[in-house]
């Protein structure tokens, strides 16, 4: 009889914790997004254009905008931004793994 209550008791926490997650990833997707998306989008209209992204601090955006614009309709949505966020930072992170691995392996092997 315990074990049954124990197994509710997570079932409903696991349950719960699921809703949390999916009302927080339909936030993003209707205007809550990511800091960086709504510093982009000057307007607030939950979508960045092409001129919102020029004037950007990211040349990498702005130039690449159109291979990030999967749809083809001159604006970045979340999930299209989202596309440019993850290759920026397996840029950004690689490249300071890199950096520190070989720090490690220098400083391991005197």
């Amino acid at each position: 009889m315990q074990w049954n209550r124990s197994l509710a008791l997570f079932a409903a926490l696991l349950i719960g914790s699921a809703g949390a997650v999916q009302a927080e990833m339909h936030e993003g997707e209707h205007g809550g997004g990511t800091s960086k998306f709504q510093e982009y989008d000057k307007d607030g209209d939950g979508k960045i254009s092409m001129e919102e992204a020029q004037s950007a601090e990211s040349q990498k955006l702005s130039e690449n905008f159109e291979q990030y614009d999967e749809n083809g309709n001159q604006e970045l949505d979340q999930g299209e931004f989202a596309r440019f966020e993850a290759e920026e930072t397996q840029e950004g992170g690689g490249m300071q793994e890199e950096d520190g691995g070989m720090e490690e392996g220098g400083g391991g092997g005197m």
